[in-house]
């Protein structure tokens, strides 16, 4: 249930990015949050989800750390480049990852 609701959730948000990227769409600038800090939060929330779901069935939970791990990668980046400060190629390239990232969580979400 909790994987329809993250495709239902996770597939506009991705489509907003992508149309925030491409300068089409400027949702920052009506909700007045930044798109990628609720990215990175959704994203570290769907891997924490996804633990826990392996946990619960007891499956594949030391391979489900390593993957959300792998996962959740680029919203550690976000939130340590908060603090330091990031190279400008990276910050640049942030929207289209994790425009990417979320776009193929909300697939995943309605795959299962």
């Amino acid at each position: 249930m909790i994987d329809k609701i993250v495709g239902i959730i996770f597939l506009p948000l991705s489509i907003i990015m992508f149309l925030n990227l491409f300068g089409i769409t400027s949702i920052t600038s009506i909700i007045g949050l930044d798109m990628l800090f609720i990215a990175a939060i959704a994203l570290i929330i769907i891997q924490v989800a996804n633990v826990l779901g392996a946990h619960h069935a007891n499956e594949h939970v030391k391979k489900s750390y390593i993957l959300c791990l792998a996962a959740a990668f680029p919203s550690i980046i976000y939130f340590i480049g908060l603090g330091t400060g990031l190279p400008e190629t990276v910050s640049v390239s942030m929207p289209a990852i994790f425009a990417s990232f979320i776009f193929v969580e909300g697939i995943y979400g309605f795959y299962f």
